[in-house]
């Protein structure tokens, strides 16, 4: 009995030591990045959304995180700022530099702490803030780590008022260096190709005096503006000293996209005419869509309702090209293929959006 006893005491201990470091994070030679998954993170959701650093950091308020298992870090309440802790020790060499990345740049506040023998130093960003304000100069939150043998405690404080999830990286600063070049490299040639086929439009719309091509060149402009909100070049490119856009910035780019959208299929498969209720139809919501603009978007079920309400010139475009090809029109068919591939992405995004698939790099850039 006593032997079984010892084993059961051992075993607890061990088990519990275990527990307790799948909450370190650590940096070693040889790997120059590092994904913060929900188990090594403790999570605390400060319903007042007023606590301090110095009042979380208080003995009474580390019993009240909670390990978040396999959950995913995410808003449950829109109203509440969420702490998140985890550790790290670094076992790197001295001259390596490491930072912290979150891949959510519509965070409207998020506050990094790290604590320190002298106190904590507090590193803040969010959209909410000119784009100026940030420490380096990507779209993405990026947090600077300096090196200490000993172990780190990390907090962030995370209060937006949409529903999001949250991806967090550490990344070997030089590695991240080469890996934005490649990004924002992409990005150029996707943006590019973008205005070359819209200008391109706007040249056989001279040449043919065919309002179809204004359409598809209004179309593919609302597009990049809508992506641009979508991966945050928008607000470091286009209006860096005005973060108040940001807060409406998808709402009102998905419109600007839309509405082009709907009077380019409409015309293409000449729908005025050989669907005249289909285009009152589509006049209606168009008018309907508008009006949504003088309605604050901070409402779960008005968002919600709009984002399906959004598939709607989609669904319409898709199933009216499949009766035109059948009906004889051949060019409907390759609208049908091209556009396939948009609705498709459309949901992708929406999903990631509505928080019901996790953010990552697939999900971001579906579209």
């Amino acid at each position: 009995m006593i032997r079984w006893s010892l084993l059961i005491v051992i075993f607890g201990y061990f088990f519990s030591t275990a527990a307790k470091a799948d909450y370190y994070i650590v940096l070693k030679d040889g790997k120059t990045e590092y994904n913060i998954e929900s188990q090594f993170v403790e999570q605390f959701e400060d319903s007042t959304a007023n606590l301090t650093i110095q009042q979380i950091f208080h003995q009474s308020f580390d019993a009240m995180f909670k390990p978040l298992g396999d959950n995913m870090l995410r808003n449950e309440n829109r109203n509440s700022a969420y702490w998140y802790k985890f550790k790290i020790i670094n076992k790197t060499h001295r001259g390596q530099q490491w930072l912290i990345e979150s891949f959510n740049f519509r965070i409207n506040h998020i506050s990094f702490f790290l604590k320190t023998d002298s106190g904590f130093i507090e590193t803040n960003q969010g959209d909410t803030f000119k784009f100026q304000k940030r420490p380096i100069g990507h779209k993405n939150f990026e947090f600077l780590l300096p090196y200490s043998s000993d172990t780190l405690t990390c907090y962030f404080r995370i209060k937006t008022k949409q529903h999001a999830s949250f991806e967090i990286f550490i990344r070997r600063f030089d590695v991240f260096t080469s890996y934005a070049i490649g990004e924002y490299y992409l990005l150029g040639i996707f943006y590019g190709m973008i205005g070359i086929v819209a200008m391109f439009s706007l040249f056989m719309l001279l040449s043919f005096r065919k309002i179809v091509f204004l359409y598809y060149s209004l179309f593919l402009t609302g597009f990049g503006i809508f992506f641009m909100c979508q991966d945050g070049t928008g607000f470091q490119y286009l209006w860096p000293d005005l973060p108040i856009i940001n807060s409406h910035s998808i709402f009102i780019s998905r419109l600007v996209m839309l509405i082009p959208y709907t009077f380019y299929f409409c015309e293409f498969l000449e729908v005025r005419k050989k669907f005249p209720k289909i285009w009152k139809g589509m006049m209606i919501w168009i008018l309907l869509r508008l009006s949504t603009v003088f309605i604050e978007d901070d409402n779960d079920f008005f968002v919600s309702i709009l984002m399906y309400f959004d598939y709607v010139p989609f669904i319409v475009a898709y199933l009216s090209a499949i009766h035109s090809y059948r009906k004889g029109f051949k060019p409907a068919l390759y609208f049908t293929i091209g556009f396939s591939v948009l609705l498709c992405a459309f949901i992708i995004n929406s999903l990631r959006v509505a928080c019901i698939v996790e953010s990552n790099i697939f999900t971001a850039y579906s579209l």
